[in-house]
């Protein structure tokens, strides 16, 4: 965790698995999902999943290594509308091989993939969405477990995971609405609650919400915080903000409210130098906007149009 810590790659791994990206976790990227450690006391994990990594008390096995049937135990797989798409094809006679003597408890039993029994039970792995990660060790499983990285693979190059569905929202005037070709005069206003309609988007599923503030694209400074604090505290979900930052103290203060990720338009054209800093400071928590008008890159909320060709940055 400190060597994560200290390459920045702590926050981008939590961030990632946020987005519904693919992860494979073995061993040790199973173990760090959760808050923290008995074999490294104070320091935290990830906690991508709430619960402890603990020692096996049992005399007779303070450490297991060999190969073992991942469904010795209760495992969910047991029912069918519970089995992952990583398992297709390995049975319940099948072995993997494990070697620890940390295991995972997670506070939320809806968190454990799989249960294993080996003189007790104990979390083997977990499931959630794209996410996969194991105890056991697929790349010492011989057939069985090329089997399971090759579902996983094949999945991958497929393209057949799991689709991210962003829902937008446009804010102006603390109120939820639409611009037709970005004219500010000609919006329709879909909801008075910006909260209430983050909530909403949040409870049929959506794990990310894309939040602009028009008011701030158009008077070159954020006008909605407040209505996108109340946000992020009532849902908890990823946010991604654009319109108005055009400089790196506002970004910075923004971002200590815990936004995730900023988005850049008109900073990065007319400011490129304090975009750059931004960039370089804080490289995961940002995304540039290329808004095109008539072939041009739009600016300032569609206002204006830099003088470069769209085209010269689709690469």
């Amino acid at each position: 965790m400190k060597t994560l810590a200290r390459k920045k790659l702590d926050d981008f791994i939590v961030r990632w698995i946020a987005e519904d990206r693919p992860y494979l976790g073995i061993c040790l990227g199973f173990q760090l999902l959760f808050e923290r450690s008995e074999e490294t006391p104070g320091l935290r994990g990830l906690s991508v999943f709430k619960g402890p990594v603990v020692r096996f008390r049992e005399k007779d096995i303070r450490k297991i290594s060999g190969q073992i049937r991942i469904w010795a135990g209760t495992p969910r797989d047991a029912f069918p509308e519970k089995r992952h798409w990583c398992f297709k094809g390995i049975g319940k006679e099948d072995y993997l091989y494990f070697v620890h003597s940390y295991f995972p408890e997670p506070a939320n039993d809806e968190n454990c993939g799989h249960k294993t029994n080996y003189g007790r039970e104990f979390c083997s792995s977990v499931l959630q969405g794209n996410l996969f990660a194991s105890q056991f060790h697929p790349e010492k499983s011989g057939r069985i477990g090329l089997r399971l990285l090759k579902n996983i693979i094949s999945k991958v190059k497929k393209g057949k995971l799991n689709m991210l569905v962003i829902p937008a929202i446009d804010l102006k005037g603390g109120k939820c609405v639409r611009l037709k070709q970005g004219v500010a005069e000609n919006e329709t206003v879909y909801s008075d609650d910006p909260v209430a309609m983050a909530q909403k988007w949040v409870s049929l599923g959506a794990k990310r919400l894309h939040i602009v503030d028009l008011d701030g694209a158009f008077t070159g400074n954020p006008v909605n915080l407040e209505h996108v604090f109340n946000i992020k505290k009532a849902t908890n979900a990823f946010i991604q903000l654009g319109g108005g930052f055009r400089t790196l103290s506002v970004i910075e203060s923004v971002l200590a409210k815990g936004i995730d990720r900023i988005i850049l338009g008109t900073m990065v054209y007319e400011t490129a130098g304090e975009a750059e800093v931004a960039l370089e400071k804080y490289p995961e928590r940002f995304m540039v906007a290329l808004d095109t008008k008539d072939g041009m890159v739009a600016i300032k909320g569609w206002k204006d149009v830099a003088e470069i060709p769209f085209r010269k940055h689709w690469v």
